[in-house]
């Protein structure tokens, strides 16, 4: 089986992290890790010559793949050096801590038998040496996203930069805008423009220039909106003008009709007062003319003289009935009067 693995972009071909010692019963166990050397280079290290045992055990992909090809594979194995059982637990330390790589832990025998407890002892050091390579990992995966978030900070200040530039010109644009409409609306002229202030975004961090961009949002919304505002009061005047004019252009024929009917009443479409008075007198005139021609000529009108022998005939009437009632009276002569009939208290 081969133990070369290609070297990892990320982590140097001579990087390796070593663990401290532990003594027990003059026997010293010391550990050391390396993703990227190989597992024999690491093994045969100068320091590790004089050590007892030298047991070595590593991890790494492998070239096959599982059916669904979600889940990697890796490829084990491992070095005793005569320590029996020892190469096995480390292998269980490199899948349990889930790194790739090769570790080696070297044990210098004291002389005195110390049991089960040295595979403890050989756990111990190889994980410590494990952990001080994830530390380490860590670290630059920080860094490096670190690298990354600022890079990432850069373009976006450079584009809001961009972008707040030419925003300002716009507003001022808008401003421009407004103003005109105003001065249409409240009949004035319009002021000079105001210049374009230069700012100084890239003394700027991306933070204040975020907050800069909301208000500048703010600032284009609040200028649209007075926009719409003024375009419905210069709608409601223009509406107002042309309601005005039209009632003017009324009065106007209003007052020409009129004219024209005075200069010729002939196109008047009813009669004045003045000409049915004049109606009413001619009239009245006929009839008394009417009158005094039959008197002149000693005939009286039918209708007056029926109605003079009608009232001459009530007056007769009348005279008659009053003769009737006196004579009636006079016949019958004075009513005695009828004795009133004592009441029962009084006296007689």
């Amino acid at each position: 089986m081969s133990l070369k693995r290609a070297h990892s972009p990320s982590s140097p071909q001579t990087s390796i992290y070593q663990s401290s010692t532990i003594t027990d019963q003059n026997s010293h166990f010391t550990a050391v890790f390396s993703p990227t050397i190989p597992p024999k280079t690491l093994q045969s290290r100068k320091e590790f010559e004089t050590a007892t045992h030298r047991i070595l055990a590593w991890r790494r992909p492998s070239r096959q793949k599982t059916l669904s090809g979600d889940k990697p594979l890796y490829e084990t194995g491992h070095d005793e050096d005569g320590e029996k059982w020892a190469g096995s637990r480390l292998v269980n330390v490199l899948k349990d801590l889930d790194v790739v790589g090769a570790v080696c832990v070297a044990r210098w025998y004291g002389g005195v038998n110390i049991g089960p407890v040295r595979f403890t002892h050989i756990e111990s050091v190889a994980k410590e040496a494990i952990w001080k390579f994830r530390d380490e990992e860590r670290e630059m995966i920080s860094r490096e996203a670190g690298k990354r978030r600022k890079a990432e900070e850069e373009r976006e200040k450079s584009v809001l930069i961009a972008s707040l530039k030419e925003r300002d010109e716009n507003i001022a644009a808008l401003r421009g805008l407004l103003a005109e409409k105003k001065a249409r609306l409240e009949g004035g002229k319009v002021g000079p423009a105001t210049p374009v202030r230069e700012v100084g975004y890239e003394k700027m961090g991306l933070e204040a220039l975020r907050r800069v961009d909301k208000a500048r949002d703010k600032t284009v919304g609040f200028i649209l909106k007075e926009m719409d505002r003024v375009d419905e009061e210069l709608k409601a005047l223009e509406a107002f003008d042309d309601v005005d004019e039209d009632a003017l252009k009324e009065a106007e024929e209003k007052e020409k009709t009129d004219g024209a009917t005075m200069l010729n009443p002939n196109m008047a479409a009813r009669s004045t007062p003045k000409q049915e008075v004049k109606a009413f007198d001619d009239v009245d005139e006929e009839a008394l003319q009417e009158v005094a021609e039959q008197e002149t000529n000693g005939e009286t009108s039918p209708t007056l003289k029926q109605e003079d022998n009608a009232f001459d005939d009530v007056d007769e009437e009348a005279m008659k009935e009053v003769e009737e009632q006196e004579r009636t009276n006079g016949a019958a002569g004075p009513k005695p009067a009828t004795p009133s009939t004592p009441k029962q208290g009084d006296k007689t």
